[in-house]
């Protein structure tokens, strides 16, 4: 029936039969023959994999932010503990807080070196080159 058709439907049938196998949608497409139900079921089989590795990647990447933003929490409420429990003056603590705050910043701004360890394989002349770069 579709080899009637032209190229435009015969593509659009292709594309929605692809997008129903990521999806429990309806597919306008059924396989008769042996080879059709194998090929069918395989490109199932593969869609499964390939939607559940996409879901457990973004589902680490998002619990690695989260354990981050959780440390960074964490850290905050055990700086404001201990200076309330050392009876730091108000004016003090505040100004602590911003320090603490703006150097965190600027260390998410900036990459120091010693986090980047591909620079330890530079040979001798190459990492001199770069120190001089650096502190020019």
């Amino acid at each position: 029936q579709l080899e009637d058709e032209d190229f435009g439907v015969q593509y659009l049938v292709a594309l929605h039969w692809s997008m129903a196998q990521f999806t429990p949608g309806n597919s306008p497409v059924t396989p008769i023959t042996v080879s059709e139900r194998i090929f069918a079921a395989s490109v199932l089989a593969l869609a499964m994999i390939v939607a559940t590795c996409f879901v457990s990647s973004v589902t680490s990447t998002m619990a690695s932010v989260w354990e981050l933003n959780r440390h960074n929490i964490t850290q905050h409420v055990l700086l404001k503990k201990f200076l309330h429990q050392h009876h730091v003056s108000r004016a003090l603590a505040s100004r602590i807080t911003r320090y603490v705050e703006f150097i965190l910043e600027l260390r998410h701004k900036r990459v120091h070196s010693s986090k980047v360890q591909f620079l330890s394989l530079l040979s001798g002349p190459l990492h001199i080159e770069l120190q001089t770069e650096l502190f020019e």
